[in-house]
């Protein structure tokens, strides 16, 4: 199992005209989560040798000094995005501007693929009982993302209730002010992916038991 984790911002930007000596309070900006698990790819055109290449993260229940081949790999980031609509009034006489959130959307997206040996394409019980494992690493990662995404909206929520409105500030200050308010909620959403990819991990690797790994070397007459 190949796991990653990705997040990136594109901020997009609104502009007002205001007459004001101080900032008013807004209401909490819209904040939308999409999730996407898009299809999975499967492929069968590399070798156990190929496969072994492969940077793994779970480690094989095993230990290292036991020679295994490996039959079936999930290869599958989860990407995580957050796009901004960053609002801002500014005084035209004082030159001095307030700025705020108006939208954030997160977006979860797991790109998964299936890896099979190649050796295994004309086994059909040995290609069946290594897609139906690899299945198991996907429905992890599902489970994951159904269970963080909550807690992204609920994280980033109450990052924006600190955050307010910032300003007054001189309009020349604007585009600042909102690379910092843009760091500060990339900081939070880098928090909780921290914490899932440490559960993650964790859950990937129960898959890859020593339990499991028997199970499936008994399967298909030893093969």
């Amino acid at each position: 199992m190949i796991t990653g984790l990705e997040t990136f911002a594109i901020p997009t930007f609104l502009t007002l005209a205001g007459n004001f000596a101080k900032c008013d309070t807004k209401p909490l900006p819209r904040i939308r989560t999409h999730v996407q698990n898009e299809r999975v790819v499967h492929d069968s055109s590399k070798s156990h040798a190929d496969l072994a290449q492969f940077q793994i993260d779970t480690i094989s229940p095993y230990g290292s000094s036991v020679h295994t081949k490996v039959s079936g790999l999930m290869s599958g980031n989860i990407n995580v995005s957050m796009s901004a609509n960053i609002a801002w009034s500014t005084n035209p006489i004082t030159k001095t501007s307030c700025v705020w959130y108006d939208e954030i959307d997160i977006n979860l997206t797991s790109k998964p693929t299936i890896f099979i040996a190649s050796e295994h394409k004309n086994n059909k019980c040995r290609y069946n009982v290594t897609l139906k494992h690899e299945q198991k690493h996907v429905k992890v990662d599902k489970q994951i993302i159904s269970k963080f995404t909550p807690y992204f909206t609920r994280e980033v929520k109450k990052a924006i209730r600190q955050i307010s409105v910032v300003g007054p500030i001189r309009s020349d200050d604007v585009e600042q002010a909102r690379i910092d308010m843009n760091n500060q909620i990339q900081r939070v959403i880098e928090n909780v992916l921290d914490e899932m990819k440490v559960e993650r991990r964790k859950r990937q690797q129960a898959v890859d038991s020593r339990q499991e790994y028997d199970r499936l070397s008994r399967l298909c007459g030893g093969r």
